[in-house]
Formats: structure tokens, C-alpha cells, sequence
């Protein structure tokens, strides 16, 4: 099937949706002779990822930089010759993400369906502007505020218009390119320090306990799905689970026990996701692991932690907040180093989603969390599963290195005891750990 082109990614193109205050890149486009928008980069799986070069004379370009957040230094901004054309005046360099559509194939039919890159933009229209740390990232040092303490996301300069297009055409995001000296990237095959691993999960538990507290703030998004995946398509996910775990059974080399999870999933998938569901929810990343998170340079100097970043937010939704901490404790470190932070991990999560909710929302959200953690630590392999059935060549490696860190904390917390049995269709419940609780 042909789809309709892309709009070409220039000036013109993104001052159209350049969101206010952002203005600059108007500016850019009135001066033709300086102003240019230059892409570096390539497709990723589910989005076209590139980074986005801005160049313009100093003022506009200035006022387009994304800063700093409290206590680091903005990046400088380079000067660079404009195309090799001399017009006498300095031009200035700044480096946004810019976000689009893949072009075609399974992933944007997959996207579509699951609405992806609407939900993305949805987010970055109504969520990220009200979320503690939403834009701090370019927050000045002096403002006299303190930094928030939720996950902190990046500012959004151009969001693109609210209908994508039949095949994600019109999708379009520029967004404050996380990069050195403020922020740094962790190799997630080496996986995270104890100290970058408690302030992604004292981040997390603070944006989870924020939107707990808050239910109407999740209730406006009516945009915003039940679960990552949609859970009113359960059925039509798990029919497409069954055939990719026939696909890549033989070729994962999974424990003789996950294997058998895995293959019982095949007919409990929907009744596993209908859990996630249950109230009470809370907005839930859906893909929280250190491939879509940016650490700060330096830690905070009044909570002794790493400011976060999450970025990548297509796969956003409502659901128990024991999704996003499993998803991050499994797959941000070896098992090794898991099962030693994690009683320090699960404390930390407990009780920052008590000062943020109160202690009732919290203790209402709290009371399965070690049953909600086995039953999304089984939909995070399933997906990984499917993922490793469709994933092209040179993501392959992270999938299967992410199934056998998921099969390993699948072992630990024993989590097929909340597999659904004839005698008990809803699936067991575990004992609660008492490490887990202790506070």
C-alpha cells in the first residue's frame, strides 16, 4: 500500500507549529539567507529519530536553546559557517530531536493501531505541561524555584498538527535535545549505579504518586489508553502473542519454567493485561528502561540525587504503576545487581509514591503492588517476545539480552503463580515480601 508522502522537514514546515515561545524558528524562516534545517540521522524501529540542526543568527537561534535545568550549565552554542556562504553576520547553531513516522512497513502499522504517534503528541499537548519537572530541563538555575522532584521531560519547541494522518504523515515533534555536558547517557548493557537506579525510581514513584492524587488529570486524556497496548484489544495481542512465541521459541533459549510461562500466556495474555486495567491507575510510561532516559551531569545539590529525564512517551497509558517499576528494575541492570538493590529500590518506590499521593491514595495503589509486579513482569516479557519476533537485525542482540534478564527476575519472584489456572481463572496471588513493605 502507498502512503501519502511527508511534508518536508524545512523552515517553513516548522514554524507553522512552533509552539509559543518558541517563535525563533518564525524568525529563522524570515531570514532566508541564514536559515536552514539540517537532519543527521536515521530511522529508528517504531520512529524516524533524528537530530535536527537549527541555524540562524545569534538572537533567534538564543531564544530557540533548550538551556539548562537547576544547578548545570547550558551547552554553549556553536558557531558554525552557513553552508559555506559568507553574509557577514555570525550563525549560530542548536540541536533539537526531531520525531516522525516511520515511512512504512510492520512498525507503522502496528503504530497506527495502537495510535502511537497520537498518543506521543497528546502528551507533549496536554500531559508534559503539567508534569512536575516538565521542562526543567531548561530551567534556569536562578529562578527561584526548587527543582521539581518528578521525572523531568523534554521541552516540546514544534508540535505538529492534531490529526497525523492516515499513515502518521503529519506526525511531527521537535523536542530539547538531551545531550553533553548536562545530560548523560548510561549503557544499558552495563546497566546503571546504585545512585542513578534510586533516583530513577525516586523520579518515577514521585510522578505516579502525583497523578494518583490527581485522577481527573488522567480522566481528561481521554486519548490516553488502559494499559500500553490497549487492553479492549487483549484478545487480538494475544492471538498475535501465541504466533510470535511459536515463531522464536526455539531460537530464545529461555529456563525450562519461563518457557512454560510463556507458553501458557498464549491463552491468559488478556486476562494478564485486564489486571494492569484495575483501578487505581495512574499515567504509566510504558517502555521505562535506560534506552529512554537521560541521567544529569551532576547530582542535585539538596536531594543528593540525579535529576531524570524520560523521553520516547508513544507508548504511554493509564495503568497500575507497578508497570513502570518493573519494566525499569528488570531490565536496567544485571540480575546480579538487581537482586542486591532491589529491597533499597522497593523502599525507595514506597515511599516516594507516599509523599507525593498521600498516604491513602498510596496505600490504596500499594496494597498488591507484589502481585501487580509479577503480573506486569509477565506482559513485559510477552511484549519483549513479540519484539523479538519482528525486531530488525541490529536490535535483535537487546531483545534477547532483555528476555534473559526478564527470565531471570521471572525465576526470583516466582511470577507464575499469578498465571491463571482452571481452578482459579484470575490468576494467584503471591505473599507480599516483606522487604518489599518495610519501611
Amino acid at each position: 500500500q502507498e502512503h501519502p508522502p511527508q511534508k518536508p522537514l524545512n523552515a517553513p514546515w516548522l514554524s507553522k507549529f512552533a509552539r509559543l515561545g518558541w517563535a525563533g524558528i518564525e524568525e529563522l524562516h524570515d531570514a532566508d539567507e541564514v536559515a536552514g534545517a539540517v537532519i543527521d540521522g536515521s530511522p529508528g524501529c517504531n520512529s524516524s529519530v533524528s537530530v535536527l540542526r537549527v541555524r540562524g543568527s545569534p538572537s533567534p537561534v538564543r531564544r530557540l536553546s533548550c538551556g539548562r535545568h537547576a544547578g548545570q550549565e547550558a551547552q554553549p552554542e556553536r558557531q558554525v559557517d552557513a553552508s559555506g556562504v559568507s553574509h557577514g553576520d555570525k550563525v549560530v547553531e542548536a540541536r533539537f530531536v526531531a520525531k516522525r513516522a516511520v515511512p512504512q512497513g510492520p512498525a507503522l502499522d502496528v503504530a497506527m493501531l495502537q495510535r502511537w504517534y497520537q498518543r506521543e503528541r497528546g502528551f507533549y499537548a496536554e500531559v508534559a505541561p503539567g508534569l512536575d519537572g516538565a521542562g526543567d530541563a531548561g530551567r534556569d538555575e536562578d529562578d527561584g524555584e526548587a527543582p521539581a522532584a518528578g521525572l523531568k521531560v523534554p521541552r516540546c519547541a514544534v508540535l505538529g498538527p492534531d490529526a497525523c494522518g492516515d499513515a502518521g504523515e503529519n506526525f511531527l515533534l521537535v523536542l530539547e535535545y538531551l545531550g553533553a555536558p548536562s545530560w548523560r547517557v548510561v549503557d544499558p548493557e552495563v546497566g546503571c549505579t546504585e545512585a542513578e537506579a534510586l533516583a530513577a525510581v525516586s523520579a518515577l514513584a514521585w510522578t505516579h504518586g502525583r497523578f494518583l492524587a490527581r485522577p481527573e488529570r488522567l480522566a481528561a486524556c481521554r486519548w490516553l489508553p488502559k494499559t500500553p497496548v490497549h487492553v479492549e484489544l487483549g484478545g487480538m495481542i494475544q492471538d498475535y502473542y501465541a504466533g510470535a512465541w511459536e515463531q522464536v521459541r526455539s531460537r530464545l533459549h529461555l529456563p525450562d519454567a519461563v518457557a512454560g510461562m510463556c507458553e501458557a500466556m498464549c491463552a491468559s495474555y488478556s486476562t494478564l493485561l485486564r489486571r494492569m486495567a484495575e483501578p487505581p491507575v495512574t499515567l504509566v510510561h510504558g517502555d521505562f528502561r535506560l534506552e529512554n532516559l537521560r541521567f544529569g551531569a551532576t547530582a542535585d545539590s539538596g536531594s543528593g540525587r540525579f535529576p531524570v529525564a524520560a523521553f520516547d512517551w508513544q507508548f504511554c497509558c493509564q495503568a497500575r504503576g507497578a508497570y513502570d517499576l518493573a519494566y525499569f528494575m528488570c531490565l536496567a541492570m544485571p540480575p546480579k545487581e538487581r537482586r542486591a538493590r532491589e529491597p533499597a529500590l522497593r523502599r525507595c518506590y514506597l515511599q516516594e509514591i507516599r509523599g507525593a499521593a498521600g498516604a491513602k491514595r498510596a496505600d490504596e495503589a500499594l496494597a498488591e503492588l507484589e502481585a501487580d509486579l509479577c503480573v506486569a513482569l509477565l506482559l513485559i516479557t510477552a511484549s519483549f517476545v513479540m519484539g523479538a519476533a519482528t525486531c530488525p537485525a541490529d536490535t535483535a542482540e537487546m531483545h534477547e539480552r532483555s528476555l534473559q534478564w526478564l527470565a531471570a527476575a521471572a525465576q526470583d519472584w516466582n511470577v507464575g503463580r499469578m498465571l491463571p489456572t482452571p481452578r482459579n481463572p484470575l490468576g494467584g496471588a503471591p505473599p507480599a515480601v516483606a522487604v518489599a513493605c518495610a519501611m
